[in-house]
């Protein structure tokens, strides 16, 4: 175990994904920087002028940052007493150990925070804004029972921890208002700022069915876990309380909002390959989605294309490719997934099926123009990924020359009218395309996904009967085994794996009632075992005793034994 911890803290500490807290964030180009601590953003290297401020000496010698236009060993006051001036001001986990970078009187009954916000704003250039993050001490996660840093669980909750970089947001918020920083933004990474997958702000907060609202959940390998905390976000986010229990802070300070970020919700393919993985970034009016790495450039020309397809196919489409990146015009409709959703949990199932065969029937209308003839079908998906299916059941199918997979609920904006007849129907988000794939197993991964996103609807229908109503039943482990082959191929292989042993590390009260239901069955079994063997034993005792007293009775000397005592 303690390999693997450590194994952990630095896929944690040094992998890529902990850039994500910063590579969405829009710099001015040539900016001046200064950045905080020794653990430097690779993402803000680029095209500005950065310097390192790093006060611990040996931390300091061992920062190999050659892109840096300084590298200082000292305290913010160094830098203030050289009358420096700066565009950002970029703090990561040197916040943890704020107390390092100043020089302040003990008893002067200032915060640390506060007094080094205050000895910020000096270097600040008149539109210039700072940018940290912060652990939140009421955080979803602490309530679920994982432990901060070196401490035990429930410490930050009960007033156990003392250390620094952990406040709640009404703490901060006060801190921050004591200080001369005038104006505040805040920013929720989920599941924290070390491994985001996604970020919400205070424009863009999921609702409680909201289909972004999904990211992957870590822990420590040795903590134990109390409650699913996907679930628990959801309920909160339906009482509007998000921002309270956000496992972590990220947040922007400067003097004017106009030089705030007016990026209000991002997100990250974390899974993924360097070739498919994508940032995506919500503003106001419009949705960008560019490449995280330069591979990824050729996935742009390829959704480009998809586009062009479905405009082929007579679907509108909320995408359009500009500059190497996918932009989005921002939708206020909802999206299929919610509207279908909404009329389960309403148990109103009889009118989420008519929408999903209303769906349906609007993709193969549009799709014809692609059917494949039965004649080419020698070479499917099937038999590109190795998948024995039955000469009869692919005779069933409905093939497509390009099937665009992620035609489903989650990615179709919809206006209905009262007949529940589509008066819009928008398609976005359409990465994926495959050469002679059935269309049925578009429809197949719409039923999944949606069941996948939104969990409490196996209450009122089964996923089977779904299946089974649009007559897909038969074909779900055929479908399965290609889904599963394709998610395969877009894998990150290392960042996949990591996740899967801290899953398989992790100790969940589920488990722990699981662990005690088996070794009390074992128990209950092993008893049970002893007494029926006791009973046997038991019989033959008692046979043996009834064996020996009728030898005794025909035994001479044994009666004559008896007879001379007495």
């Amino acid at each position: 175990m303690s390999n693997f911890k450590n194994e952990f803290a630095k896929f944690i500490n040094e992998g890529d994904i902990r850039e994500n807290i910063i590579n969405w964030y829009d710099f001015k180009p040539e900016s001046n920087i200064l950045f905080i601590g020794d653990d430097i953003y690779k993402y803000i290297l680029k095209n500005n002028k950065v310097t390192i401020l790093e006060s611990n000496k040996e931390k300091y010698e061992n920062i190999a940052c050659k892109e840096a236009k300084e590298i200082i060993n000292a305290t913010i006051e160094y830098i203030i007493e050289k009358d420096k001036k700066y565009d950002y001001i970029v703090v990561s986990s040197a916040i943890e150990r704020i107390e390092d970078f100043i020089n302040k009187d003990m008893n002067s009954g200032i915060n640390n925070l506060q007094y080094f916000l205050d000895k910020a704003y000096k270097l600040l250039s008149d539109d210039g804004v700072m940018l940290f993050h912060i652990e939140n001490k009421f955080s979803i996660k602490n309530f679920s029972g994982a432990k901060v840093r070196s401490g035990n669980s429930y410490d930050t909750i009960l007033g156990n921890y003392k250390g620094s970089g952990i406040y709640s947001k009404n703490e901060i918020t006060k801190i921050i208002q004591q200080t001369r920083m005038k104006f505040c933004r805040f920013y929720y990474p989920f599941p924290d700022h070390k491994l985001p997958s996604v970020i919400y702000s205070d424009e863009y907060l999921p609702t409680g069915n909201n289909s972004k609202l999904s990211y992957l959940i870590y822990y420590n390998p040795d903590d134990t876990i109390i409650f699913n905390e996907l679930e628990a976000v959801r309920e909160i986010c339906r009482d509007g309380m998000l921002s309270y229990f956000s496992n972590s802070y990220f947040i922007e300070l400067s003097n004017s909002d106009k030089y705030l970020s007016k990026v209000k919700f991002a997100s990250f393919n974390n899974f993924r390959n360097k070739e498919n993985k994508l940032i995506t970034k919500m503003y106001k009016e419009y949705i960008e989605k560019v490449p995280m790495y330069i591979e990824g450039e050729k996935h742009i020309q390829n959704i480009g294309e998809n586009i062009e397809l479905l405009r082929k196919c007579k679907i509108d489409v909320a995408d359009k490719i500009e500059e190497g990146k996918v932009i989005s015009k921002f939708q206020t409709l909802k999206t299929l997934d919610e509207v279908i959703n909404e009329y389960i949990l309403d148990n109103r199932i009889d009118l989420a099926i008519e929408l999903i065969f209303k769906w349906y029937k609007k993709i193969k209308s549009s799709f014809m123009c692609i059917f494949c003839e039965k004649s080419a079908l020698n070479s499917t998906i099937f038999e590109k990924n190795g998948i024995i299916i039955k000469a009869e059941n692919k005779e069933k199918l409905t093939f497509l020359e390009k099937g665009l997979y992620d035609l489903i609920f989650e990615n179709i904006f919809v206006e209905l009218d009262e007949n529940l007849e589509f008066k819009k129907f928008i398609a976005y988000d359409q990465e994926w395309c495959e050469d002679k794939l059935p269309i049925e197993f578009i429809l197949y991964r719409a039923i999944n996904n949606l069941y996948e996103k939104n969990k409490k609807i196996y209450k009122y229908i089964n996923k089977d009967e779904l299946y089974e109503k649009f007559e897909i039943l038969e074909f779900v482990e055929e479908f399965k085994e290609l889904e599963n082959k394709i998610q395969h191929e877009l894998l990150d292989k290392n960042i996949s794996e990591m996740y899967n042993k801290t899953y398989s590390s992790l100790t969940t009260l589920e488990g722990i009632n699981s662990i005690i239901e088996n070794e009390k069955g074992k128990y209950e079994r092993l008893v049970e075992s002893c007494n029926k063997t006791n009973l046997k034993w038991q019989e033959e005792y008692d046979n043996i005793n009834k064996a020996l007293n009728e030898y005794r009775k025909k035994d001479i000397v044994y009666k004559i034994r008896n007879k001379l005592k007495k």
